[in-house]
């Protein structure tokens, strides 16, 4: 089961999520995740490296989604008007998630140019651009978040920027 779900800002403090697509695998799990690192603010990444943190669950940034069986029933489908409210995407692929963080001007209406089997062009159009490698890896197997920058991932995993302190 392959669900790509968006995590919704909204002014109460409930964390809201809600289903964008299913059935597609977004991400694929990088071969170098085997040579990753255990997270300290002092090591530098080379490049093609990942940080990560083992016993993830224990951690205070866990997210609840995470600790249950997934269920892509549990969540009720993206409606439009709450596009620009999308804070970011989390694709669950085979007990595993991957996460990508969505900037707020990512989601401003554009104008863009779609290449495909024919050319279109789209006025105000609204899209997100999905990242070759996502943002955060979570293995619920191992138990471990693999990253490869701490601001990128602050935003999805609150609280997890004082860990560089």
């Amino acid at each position: 089961m392959n669900c790509l779900i968006a995590k919704i800002k909204n002014r109460s403090r409930t964390i809201t999520y809600r289903k964008v697509l299913t059935g597609k695998t977004i991400y694929s799990v990088p071969d170098n995740l085997n040579n990753s690192i255990t997270y300290n603010p002092g090591t530098l990444l080379d490049d093609d490296s990942w940080y990560k943190i083992d016993i993830f669950s224990k951690s205070p940034y866990f997210q609840e989604m995470m600790r249950n069986d997934f269920s892509s029933v549990d969540y009720d489908d993206l409606d439009k008007s709450e596009f620009e409210k999308i804070d970011y995407l989390c694709s669950y692929q085979e007990d595993v998630y991957f996460f990508q963080n969505v900037s707020r001007t990512s989601l401003q209406p554009k104008c863009w140019l779609h290449i495909g089997d024919d050319y279109k062009y789209v006025e105000d159009g609204r899209a997100i651009n999905i990242n070759k490698v996502a943002d955060a890896i979570y293995l619920k197997s191992t138990d471990t978040l693999f990253f490869v920058s701490l601001s990128k991932i602050s935003g999805i995993f609150k609280g997890i920027s004082e860990l560089y302190r």
